[in-house]
């Protein structure tokens, strides 16, 4: 079935190579964002050799058992953990790239696949707008959190129907309104033909109006931060208890944004994943209607996803 494909995907580590080959692609001008290389030609369907890539797991960024590092890095002088603040908000902004601008997402992130790299080296930017903002602005460049992802042997792509209705998903979640969750969860998904598909509908919809609303109820309307995780494991499990179907892709992208949510949390609480929306749609929105700018759509996403224009990035920079 579907699960023994998934299995049998992974086996092949040629299919792998090439999967790490197209995310750095995609990446290729973000200076914080890294993947393993493939060394061809030691390439083959059962061996697969990368480059050594070095860093610390997430986990100890976010408060883990791990105390080997060098905390000087993860935390200001201060106090303020700038460095689990960027790194928390660069995550999900090239997650978010890679579901609606690359469409290639890394469907196994859980934290055991991602390592942060304790100093990264200074760096000349690639544009000129960018080498005129640290000169002028900041007089110099400086030392930023570098996230590697690793084990790209699970990907899933989505259609365009997909992809939009986990976007409605996601902003029902953020906002705790249930309807909207609901509706956009009754869009992506089916029920078997002998169910009767206008009353399963209505008592899908009241449970989930019900499950958001005790999250209201517990953290407020602006807590989404706070349960967002918990928002979409209630709703894969009431989706389960009304045997409604949806598309391999969005089971897996559903579970990714669970995990990944989990680690945000720990790493910086405070940040509103809408916020890192609207950015990436704002550059996907320009390299659609304005092809010849996506380079700087592109940048301009990646400059945003370390918050260089913003107080954190400033102050750790200092």
């Amino acid at each position: 079935g579907q699960f023994a494909d998934v299995l049998f995907a992974q086996s092949n580590l040629g299919d792998e190579a090439l999967k790490l080959t197209e995310f750095r692609r995609n990446f290729k001008d973000w200076s914080n964002v890294r993947f393993p290389e493939p060394l061809y030609p030691l390439v083959s369907e059962a061996v697969l050799v990368e480059s050594l890539e070095v860093g610390v797991p997430v986990n100890h960024i976010a408060g883990g058992r791990d105390t080997h590092a060098d905390d000087s890095l993860f935390t200001s002088p201060s106090g303020v953990s700038t460095c689990r603040s960027i790194t928390a908000r660069l995550g999900l902004t090239a997650v978010l790239k890679m579901l609606l601008t690359d469409n290639l997402v890394h469907a196994d992130l859980h934290p055991g696949n991602i390592l942060v790299t304790e100093r990264a080296e200074p760096r000349s930017p690639p544009f000129f707008w960018e080498k005129f903002f640290w000169r002028y602005y900041r007089g110099g460049y400086g030392p930023t959190p570098t996230m590697i992802f690793l084990d790209t042997g699970m990907t899933t792509s989505l259609s365009d129907r997909d992809k939009f209705g986990l976007l409605d998903m996601f902003r029902g979640v953020n906002d705790l309104n249930g309807e909207q969750c609901a509706s956009a969860m009754i869009k992506l998904s089916r029920v078997s033909p002998s169910v009767d598909a206008e009353a399963n509908e209505a008592a899908f919809r009241r449970d989930i109006v019900t499950l958001f609303q005790g999250f209201v109820d517990e953290h407020g309307s602006q807590g989404s931060w706070r349960c967002f995780g918990d928002a979409i494991a209630g709703t894969i499990e009431t989706m389960r208890q009304y045997e409604r179907y949806v598309e391999g892709g969005v089971c897996t992208v559903m579970v990714t944004s669970m995990m990944l949510s989990d680690l945000q949390k720990r790493l910086d609480p405070g940040l509103h994943a809408m916020d890192v929306l609207k950015d990436v749609l704002g550059g996907v929105a320009v390299a659609e209607y304005v092809p010849i700018l996506k380079g700087i759509a592109d940048w301009w996403v990646a400059s945003r996803s370390t918050k260089i224009l913003g107080f954190t990035s400033r102050y750790y920079m200092e």
